[in-house]
């Protein structure tokens, strides 16, 4: 569990209480808000991985690592 989660409950448990009259999207804001992150890294991660191993896949086409040897 992370401080999101934490903080979800505490607020829904207070919600229930009756001690905070926040409607639900506040309430459960700190959920959406980790959702909406986590989506985020994943993209940029999937796209820096991508971008790199485009970039080895056209490097190595270009130049077999065989032909790096100092054979000449």
């Amino acid at each position: 569990m992370n401080i999101f989660w934490v903080a979800t409950v505490l607020m829904i448990i207070l919600k229930l209480a009756g001690v905070i009259g926040w409607s639900w999207w506040l309430v459960f804001s700190p959920v959406i808000l980790s959702v909406v992150l986590n989506i985020l890294i994943e993209g940029l991660s999937v796209s820096i991985s991508h971008k790199v191993t485009t970039r080895v896949t056209d490097e190595h086409e270009e130049r077999p690592y065989w032909s790096n040897r100092g054979d000449k």
